[in-house]
């Protein structure tokens, strides 16, 4: 019969030997736990299938004092293990309360249960859903729903607004390049919205379609090749107040700042990484952000290098929007232009607000050129044949904006308030619009005020998804006769409600409802 060889045991649960109990290389066994343990000269160990602490080589995965229970499954691509705090593991998104997070790409549905801010670029490219406050302090773009599924209610104006102005990417060019795309020398990877990009070399504004194509949203392409060390600046437009600055600089002169050749005292909006929120030109030339002039306190414009005499800095403050970039061909002795410009669109712009380039050099407003009632432009000097005429639109603006509350329900309803202030002028202003691939009607409800009364009425709006809009009014109220007129249009895509005010200091509340496309 063979020998039965026992080594030291125990039977009480929970049990482990020390140092006291085994020596180096003995061995002790847990019966009740059905655990087997040894020991060296410093510590004592667990061997065996069900361990109580293990560790899987150096700097592996260690267990110790706890019990933790793993999915018997594996998760979903991009999924994360997490504990529910009672050692259940699991596959799950990363949720984070109260943290920080940056260059992260979500590209699932994201829900926020707690208050969300973003001060730097935000994109979404799938559904946002919240519920509880959002604050942006940089620009947002939404490529795809943002929507609140249930009913929401805002105590305060929900403001998204871009302080990112213009985004400016640079690229030094090589011998008979053509093509732009990938990372830049200055904003980092190349992207913008197709028809909303200005395009210079060696600071000549270049023309669309004739000198370069927006191939997609990520490149251009030039009809001619480049030479080498060339700069190609490609400019994204965003959103803020546009102005014009004009100064005659001194010898050797590198800061402007102050009151400008027309007395308007120099502003700009910092937060753009490069200059500051503002274009810069010498002697019509485009200059470069951080290359040939800085720009970051939002009063003063230091070019690296002193101006000569006479030398004429324009500055704009940035943020053009809506825009729109016009074009025309003159002929010999031609002052004015109006009408239909090459590509058949008619010429619009907010005076005062427009940007007028003679074959790609800037040319000075109230110098070289005026504007008349934001549809002609007159030259001070007749031009030559087959120049090339730019005009730059950076409006027309809807005036004040002050609040701005935009509700969705189920991806059905929109629900909207917004105030005004005031306005630039007495035209027919865009006041509110909506996409007409994504609704086919909306109801407004407009209330004005001025010194001399009060209007109040209902709009019904629709489009027949053929380009034509139509406008019903009922249950006016006039107190001292009416001091607003409203029509529509449809123009770009979008359906647009206009106001035409009795006075520039009209005030209104505008409450909407929207209906998105059946099926």
């Amino acid at each position: 019969m063979a020998s039965v060889v026992k080594i030291k045991r125990t039977s009480v649960k929970g049990k482990v030997p020390t140092l006291s109990n085994i020596t180096a290389g003995e061995l002790a066994l847990n019966i009740r736990d059905g655990r087997i343990f040894s020991a060296n000269t410093t510590h004592t160990f667990e061997l065996g299938s069900n361990p109580h602490s293990l560790t899987v080589g150096t700097g592996g995965v260690s267990f110790a004092n706890g019990a933790y229970s793993f999915p018997s499954a594996d998760g979903s691509l991009g999924q994360v293990l997490k504990t529910n705090g009672s050692g259940q593991l699991q596959f799950g998104t990363v949720e984070v309360s109260g943290g920080t997070l940056s260059g992260m790409t979500m590209t699932g549905n994201t829900v926020f249960s707690g208050n969300a801010t973003f001060q730097s670029a935000v994109v979404f490219n799938q559904p946002v859903s919240s519920t509880s406050e959002f604050n942006f302090s940089g620009p947002v773009t939404f490529t795809g729903d943002a929507a609140y599924q249930g009913t929401s209610r805002h105590t305060a104006n929900v403001a998204i607004r871009a302080s990112l102005a213009v985004q400016q990417y640079d690229f030094t060019a090589n011998t008979g390049q053509t093509l732009f795309k990938g990372t830049s020398d200055s904003q980092g990877l190349f992207n913008y919205t197709q028809g909303s990009v200005a395009v210079y070399k060696d600071g000549v504004r270049l023309r669309p379609v004739v000198d370069f194509a927006e191939t997609d949203s990520s490149a251009i392409t030039l009809q001619d090749g480049v030479a080498n060390n060339n700069i190609i600046t490609i400019e994204q437009y965003g959103s803020e107040t546009f102005a014009h600055f004009n100064y005659v600089a001194t010898a050797g002169q590198t800061t402007f700042s102050g009151a400008d050749a027309q007395s308007k005292t120099l502003a700009y909006t910092v937060q753009n990484p490069l200059g500051g929120g503002v274009k810069v030109y010498l002697n019509g030339l485009r200059l470069r952000a951080n290359t040939d002039f800085t720009a970051t306190n939002g009063t003063e414009v230091v070019l690296l290098d002193g101006a000569g005499n006479n030398d004429i800095v324009m500055i704009e403050s940035l943020g053009p929007y809506p825009y729109k970039s016009f074009e025309f061909v003159g002929t010999n002795g031609q002052t004015t232009f109006f009408g239909s410009d090459v590509f058949g669109k008619q010429l619009e712009y907010e005076v005062e607000k427009t940007t007028v380039y003679l074959n790609g050099v800037k040319l000075t407003e109230g110098t070289d050129f005026s504007g008349f009632n934001g549809e002609r432009i007159i030259f001070q000097e007749p031009v030559s044949n087959n120049d090339v005429i730019t005009i730059d639109s950076h409006g027309p603006e809807p005036a004040v904006l002050s609040a701005q509350n935009e509700v969705h329900y189920a991806n059905t309803t929109v629900l909207k308030t917004k105030e005004i202030l005031s306005f630039d002028d007495l035209s027919a202003t865009v006041i509110d619009q909506f996409p007409a691939a994504d609704f086919v009607s909306a109801q407004y409800l407009i209330q004005a005020t001025n010194q001399n009364g009060v209007s109040f009425g209902t709009f019904n709006v629709i489009h027949d998804l053929r380009g034509n809009s139509f406008i019903s009014e009922f249950g006016r109220l006039n107190s001292n006769g009416s001091i607003m007129t409203v029509t529509t249009d449809v123009e770009g895509g979008l359906v647009r409600l206009k106001l035409q005010p009795a006075t520039t200091a009209t005030k209104l509340k505008i409450q909407a409802t929207r209906l998105r496309k059946s099926g």
